[in-house]
């Protein structure tokens, strides 16, 4: 499997702790590893992809929190 992003793009930038307006973690890579579901570059599923516009900033925080374990998961000899 090709790791398509770099684990350090999938930590939330600091200042989004408290800030309104939590960016998508979107890399324009687009393609979902068929066993974990997960986009290979954002590492989001397609349903937290598709509803991302109408997730809470909390709810995105949430994802964000998610993605370098499941970075690990995914790609553990990028480690």
């Amino acid at each position: 499997m090709l790791c398509e992003t770099e684990r350090r793009y999938l930590l939330l930038p600091p200042e989004y702790d408290t800030k309104p307006g939590v960016p998508s973690p979107c890399l324009s890579v687009c393609r979902l590893d068929p066993a974990s579901g997960w986009c290979t570059g954002c590492l989001r599923t397609l349903d937290e992809i598709t509803d991302w516009r109408d997730l809470s900033d909390n709810e995105k925080r949430y994802i964000w929190k998610q993605l370098p374990q499941r970075f690990d998961l995914l790609f553990p000899d990028a480690l």
